[in-house]
């Protein structure tokens, strides 16, 4: 029901593949909610170019991450605002 400005998401879940919920991750007003993969696996090439991001946990800082969020959001922002009508 909310609005997300991104998913960090581990493909490995309990229940599942974490891939498979990718074409779910829709806010509200149907635009997409960018993805940062953050695995303890390495990823696919041809899977990583689904998210906004891929990180291995054991090869990746708190600070990293941080920078990684924020960059995937401050991008998807600007595509939002250039998808609306002038």
């Amino acid at each position: 029901r909310g609005s997300y400005d991104l998913v960090i998401l581990d493909l490995i879940l309990p229940d599942g593949d974490g891939e498979e919920i990718l074409p779910f991750l829709r806010n509200p007003d149907d635009t997409a909610i960018p993805a940062v993969v953050f695995s303890v696996t390495e990823v696919d090439a041809k899977i990583a170019r689904k998210f906004e991001a891929v990180l291995t946990k054991t090869q990746t800082t708190n600070e990293q991450l941080l920078a990684t969020v924020k960059a995937a959001v401050q991008s998807a922002r600007l595509v939002q605002k250039s998808d609306k009508p002038a």
